[in-house]
């Protein structure tokens, strides 16, 4: 900018041509972003894993008694990025989508609990995060029937 600052103080131009010159670039510099522009990426193939999580989650929710907690056993999440799935201790699976698309963790009147069986991954969601409330280890589990990860038998 410094650059053509200088030019067009030394170079007079009349402000017709000054004007056609900057409508020329505009057009050179448009054209060039929409010929290399990239799409935008809705990220859908991580769009529809996280609803079939979801829909995993809520029949889970749904196949226990009505007014009972609910135990899922925590699952790695495969619609993260690698980073993030080999680290669940940043991302918590089921648990993270969990606290991501439902805002209470009782759902229909049932109460959700995410089972980790990892120590360093049940610390850090438990530590400072909304999943805190709903993330247990084995031994958390209360004596009421849990709905294993494959569903009811």
């Amino acid at each position: 900018m410094t650059a053509i600052g200088t030019l067009t103080a030394r170079v007079s131009l009349p402000s017709r041509l000054r004007d056609a010159l900057l409508a020329s670039a505009l057009v050179v510099i448009a054209g060039a972003h929409a010929w290399q522009a990239v799409p935008i990426d809705h990220h859908a193939e991580e769009r529809a894993h996280a609803m079939e999580a979801v829909q995993s989650i809520r029949e889970r929710i749904n196949a226990a008694p009505p007014g009972a907690d609910v135990y899922i056993d925590n699952e790695r999440f495969r619609g993260v990025p690698a980073l993030l799935i080999h680290r669940p201790d940043l991302f918590p699976g089921l648990a993270g989508v969990f606290a991501l698309y439902f805002p209470q963790p009782v759902v229909d009147g049932r109460r959700v609990f995410f089972v980790i069986w990892d120590r360093d991954t049940l610390v850090a969601a438990k530590h400072g995060r909304k999943t805190g409330s709903f993330v247990v280890g084995p031994g958390g589990r209360a004596k009421q029937e849990r709905v294993p990860a494959d569903g009811p038998p």
